[in-house]
């Protein structure tokens, strides 16, 4: 069976070429957008595709094959070098190509199809290219399988991340977003949902075509359909910010009950993401659910599919986490698949952001307790890092850890700044694709903060902090030692701010301390009588924290043996035997004092600052430096 594909300005095509209001926004959007070739891992190009018209003919009955398509795209030249075009496809033959009309050579050297254009096109020139080949679509390369599943009762496509090149000679690359027409066509009797707004069908004989048109930019791995003989169809209309919005749900018949229920909180979730993070991205086109048997749930732009069978248990957390995704993987798609956080760990994210909308601000501190300790509890060993992560879909590190990484900044840049920054971010690269660094670039921009350090060692590091932290009391000062676990592959010593709670007998307090150290003192003081301390009670850190005592009252975890107090008085928990000696370092690693069998009570004249202590008590191994603070 033959399938047609073209790329390229409409010369002539089954299908007139219209081209919808939106492209200057997509031209827009890529421009903004737009990547040096060195940066990306994908295929190096020089073009960029505009608009793809896909149609397509499927019998699933007899052959189950796809039996005839056309495929028209507009195609820009980014290069006055540009003298062919590439395209990915796996496990079908390639039978003629066309470039503007004209036959053209091609090869395939891998998955890859190169195609010469016969002349060099210049920098900001569109030309057509049109792919005739034919076989059977093999599935694999998605997620939960991928590529064009075809049964005599269900077809539909899944290919997030590399299966459209299994049934559409299409560069797989996440940057080569562009509009849509989609013509599906299929006996009668099938209902067909795909990607966009429905613009009609047309019946001759037994066949009937479908159209379906997405107005907004594409990822390739988000092009998909569904056509079945069993679906429960229905269409409503939900009101999101005064905005009208049709809504499609198919799904098995025996399923209706369940998508009642399963679907009841969805007008909610639109209309609060559309309020945090900006009006629901596809307003003028719908939102769908459409059931699909894949392993869970794949948010394809305005048409999710999820597999209604697949044990959810409560479907409020992976109905928003789809939906957050026509915001953050849809509206704003990674430009590198080594970003897949910015899709996943933002979509996690979400779920607790409306877990905290729907039931107040404990369930999303409830939710996001969770999220952190399963990243911790099932972080991989070695660890990697968020950024390139080793498992592309790891569950702990890129959803877990990813939305552990976005309320732990949040608490860094406070509530207000930490919104603005999706919004803003959201607005920059609208219909484009962004990278880590982008994301970065706007969380410094609106905070006016340097967060290299944040980046660095939650997203670019792998791991997280293990602290171990006591305290002792002292002229109604806390004294509180945080110190942290050295670790190997990488792990660094993490730069965080910490919430510390003390409770007393005149009341409750709150201090934030910024601990960056190994190990490190901080002096706090309270009124009234110390009742009890909690270390980042609330939380906002994905950590393991260990308590390892209160130094009086016959702890086993007694005060260290030489401290400093706030004003520079030499404090020890014990006699030190003769021969000790102790020394003193600024926090530039300068010696500033040495003393040899130094006494508890010496008042020592420093200036205020942050001292790290050394002593070496004959007999026995130097005590590790730890950091005091002078007044």
């Amino acid at each position: 069976m033959n399938l047609l594909f073209i790329v390229g300005l409409m010369v002539a095509s089954p299908r007139p070429y219209l081209p919808p209001p939106q492209e200057a926004q997509l031209l827009a959007a890529k421009e903004r957008t737009r990547y040096s070739l060195t940066q990306m891992p994908q295929v190096p190009h020089a073009f960029d595709a505009l608009h793809y018209t896909v149609d397509i003919t499927v019998d699933p009955i007899y052959d189950q094959d796809i039996d005839h398509a056309v495929v028209t795209a507009r195609v820009v030249s980014l290069a006055d070098t540009l003298s062919h075009y590439l395209a990915h496809l796996v496990g079908l033959t390639v039978d003629s190509v066309k470039v503007n009309g004209t036959p053209a050579s091609f090869t395939r050297p891998d998955s890859t199809l190169v195609v010469n254009l016969g002349q060099t096109v210049p920098a900001g020139d569109t030309f057509e290219v049109a792919i005739y080949y034919h076989g059977t679509p093999q599935t694999g390369g998605g997620v939960f399988g991928g590529g064009l599943s075809i049964s005599p009762t269900l077809v539909y496509a899944d290919n997030e991340p590399f299966g459209i090149k299994r049934w559409l000679p299409i560069l797989d690359d996440p940057r080569e977003k562009a509009l849509l027409d989609f013509y599906i066509t299929v006996p009668a009797g099938y209902e067909v949902v795909a990607n966009g707004s429905f613009q009609g069908a047309d019946t001759v004989g037994t066949q009937v075509t479908h159209h379906w048109r997405e107005g907004y930019p594409i990822t390739p791995y988000l092009i998909v359909f569904a056509a079945a003989v069993q679906y429960a169809v229905w269409w409503d209309t939900l009101n999101v910010q005064g905005h009208p919005l049709p809504n499609v749900t198919a799904v098995q018949e025996y399923d209706s009950v369940t998508a009642v229920g399963a679907f009841a909180h969805l007008e909610d979730m639109l209309n609060y993401f559309s309020e945090t993070f900006g009006l629901y991205p596809f307003i003028n086109e719908k939102y769908g659910h459409v059931h699909a048997p894949i392993g869970g749930a794949m948010e394809n732009q305005t048409n999710t599919f999820i597999n209604l069978n697949a044990g959810w248990g409560s479907f409020d957390w992976v109905v928003s986490h789809e939906l957050a995704h026509q915001w953050w993987g849809d509206w704003v798609t990674l430009g590198d698949w080594r970003d897949i956080w910015l899709n996943e760990g933002f979509a996690s994210y979400s779920e607790a952001l409306y877990a905290g909308h729907r039931d107040g601000p404990e369930a999303y501190r409830e939710y996001m307790q969770y999220q952190m300790d399963m990243a911790v509890t099932y972080e991989p060993y070695p660890p990697y890092p968020l950024y390139d992560p080793d498992d592309l879909f790891g569950w702990a590190v890129v959803y877990k850890k990813g939305a552990s990484v976005l309320h732990m900044l949040r608490h860094v840049v406070g509530d207000s700044t930490f919104f603005q920054i999706l919004r803003t971010y959201g607005q920059a690269y609208a219909y484009g694709n962004a990278i880590t660094e982008d994301f970065k670039a706007v969380c410094e921009q609106v905070s006016g903060m340097n967060l290299d350090w944040f980046f660095d060692e939650w997203v670019y590091a792998p791991g997280h902090p293990k602290y171990r932290w006591g305290y002792w009391t002292e002229n109604n000062t806390l004294y509180l030692m945080v110190s942290q676990e050295p670790q190997n592959f990488g792990v660094p010593i993490f730069k965080m701010p910490i919430d510390i709670v003390i409770h007393t007998s005149t009341g409750t307090d709150t201090a934030v301390i910024w601990d960056s150290l190994q190990t490190q003192t901080f002096a706090i003081p309270y009124t009234g009588t110390l009742q009890s301390v909690e270390f980042d009670p609330y939380p906002w850190i994905m950590k393991e924290a260990t308590y390892t005592g209160v130094a009086e009252g016959g702890s086993s975890n007694p005060a260290p043996l030489v401290w400093l107090s706030p004003t520079g008085i030499l404090r020890a928990s014990q006699a030190l035997p003769r021969g000790t000696v102790l020394e003193l370092y600024r926090a530039d690693g300068r010696r500033v004092l040495r003393m040899v069998n130094p006494q508890a009570g010496q008042a020592l004249s420093l200036a205020p600052g942050v001292y790290l202590l050394r002593l070496q008590m004959p007999g026995r191994h130097p005590e590790q430096q730890k950091a005091w603070i002078v007044r």
